[in-house]
């Protein structure tokens, strides 16, 4: 039993090892409390998606939202970058969802460059699900389509 437990260890220890580091950040207008409840959870499950893809295969992410302040001064691109690099994370994942699904950019910090941007329109998806499920399967799609830009995936 005990050597099962080390093993399982080791083995845990191995895989987070070989994972990746990702700031997932997701832009939106107005925050949380002020979002109608349709928009809420298109923000957090497309957000939720891309972070159990993520986690699936292997890998750690933070994520953080970006809203603007009072003053409606939204925090730019390469805050977000020196963010990530201050982090020590190897990628950052901007998302920015609307009604039709969700927008995506992945760079990668150390090359401090973009890999690839794209689109997952909600349309696409299973419309057997709930509006819930179906947001997060936007988030799923978006995450599928940015780790076949990352080296090595």
């Amino acid at each position: 039993m005990k050597r099962m437990i080390i093993a399982l260890v080791l083995s845990l220890s191995a895989l987070s090892l070989s994972g990746l580091t990702f700031l997932v950040d997701t832009h939106e207008t107005m925050s949380l409390n002020d979002m109608e409840t349709d928009r809420k959870i298109r923000v957090v499950s497309v957000e939720s998606g891309v972070m159990d893809t993520l986690f699936d295969a292997g890998h750690i992410f933070f994520n953080m939202m970006t809203i603007p302040d009072e003053d409606g001064v939204t925090v730019g691109l390469e805050d977000s970058i020196e963010l990530a690099r201050n982090e020590g994370v190897d990628y950052l994942i901007l998302l920015t969802p609307d009604d039709g699904g969700t927008s995506w950019a992945l760079y990668h910090i150390a090359r401090s460059s973009a890999l690839d941007e794209g689109y997952v329109d909600f349309s696409g998806t299973d419309d057997t699900l709930d509006d819930r499920e179906r947001w997060s399967q936007v988030g799923s799609i978006a995450a599928s389509q940015m780790m076949a830009r990352v080296p090595g995936n």
